[in-house]
């Protein structure tokens, strides 16, 4: 997803939509994929 473009996150329990996540942290893969590109993933922690 192009970093233009926002997504809403929604709770899955009450079903409202939750504002800014109170933590964050960011997982690299361990080896890269077969065009040696680095995957990077970025988890966050909502509270609702």
């Amino acid at each position: 997803m192009p970093k233009s473009q926002t997504r809403e996150h929604i709770c899955p329990e009450c079903g409202t939509q939750a504002k800014e996540p109170y933590k964050t942290w960011e997982l690299i893969a361990p080896f890269p994929d077969k065009k040696m590109r680095i995957t990077l993933t970025i988890f966050g922690m909502y509270e609702c």
